[in-house]
């Protein structure tokens, strides 16, 4: 099944133009990417989303205790039913376009 937004590009009489423009932007947001994994560190919460750097903020304590509960109920269960493995904070994860650092996360 075909998106309506590919099939107007499908029938654009401008698609090969509209196609070297696509290209030319994944390779600046590859380069862009590039360097968000050069100069990433361990001290600040980084995410790279959609091409943009996004720094987040230190968490309020609110936040934290509510990130720690919900951790410890999931990775309880997790361990429980021998699922895979959760984590908290700094674990990377990685799409094609996207790198997150969700507060929580779960690996089968």
């Amino acid at each position: 099944m075909q998106s309506s937004i590919l099939q107007s590009l499908l029938n654009s009489p401008a698609l090969p133009e509209l196609l070297e423009e696509a290209n030319k932007a994944l390779v600046r947001e590859r380069k862009k990417r590039e360097k968000f994994y050069a100069e990433i560190t361990d001290e600040n919460k980084w995410e790279f989303i959609q091409g943009e750097v996004v720094m987040h903020f230190p968490a309020l304590n609110r936040h934290l205790l509510a990130t720690k509960r919900l951790f410890r109920i999931m990775d309880a269960y997790v361990c429980l039913k021998n699922l895979g493995v959760a984590h908290t904070e700094k674990a990377m994860t990685s799409f094609p376009r996207n790198d997150y650092e969700p507060d929580i996360s779960f690996l089968a």
